[in-house]
């Protein structure tokens, strides 16, 4: 996969698990206090830098200078992701949920951290999507 195809997935990614729980955390009724706004703060959090990901890989097409934003966002998105996924679901396993509440958030979990690895892989290879130009 090139980096641009997994930047792309990665902001993809995140706006459809984080944009999904913000519309939770809205209509959930039992939510008030710190315990409403901090869960409203981290949805945002990450919508937010999902947006900006895909805002600057949209830029990247106009303008090639944008490349080195969009990928300095997307390993930090990768490696924060990971790291709130690592904790949350390792705190979702151990506490009294429903199995398929457990499941559920392992699998937004491992794809999270899978996603991130590749594209942390690729941005450590090097690999710009593009064929290298021509010396000589």
């Amino acid at each position: 996969m090139t980096r641009r195809f997994d930047l792309a997935f990665l902001a993809a990614w995140t706006l459809l698990v984080w944009v999904g729980r913000l519309r939770n955390v809205v209509v959930d009724d039992d939510l008030s206090g710190w315990s409403f706004t901090w869960r409203l703060l981290v949805a945002l959090g990450f919508t937010s830098v999902g947006l900006a990901l895909a805002a600057l890989l949209i830029l990247h097409r106009l303008s090639v200078s944008m490349a080195s934003g969009s990928a300095r966002l997307g390993a930090g998105l990768a490696v924060v992701g990971s790291i709130w996924w690592l904790v949350r679901g390792i705190g979702i396993l151990v506490a009294d949920y429903s199995v398929g509440f457990k499941l559920v958030h392992s699998a937004l979990a491992l794809v999270t951290v899978l996603v991130s690895l590749t594209v942390l892989r690729t941005q450590q290879r090097g690999t710009v999507g593009q064929r290298p130009l021509a010396t000589g």
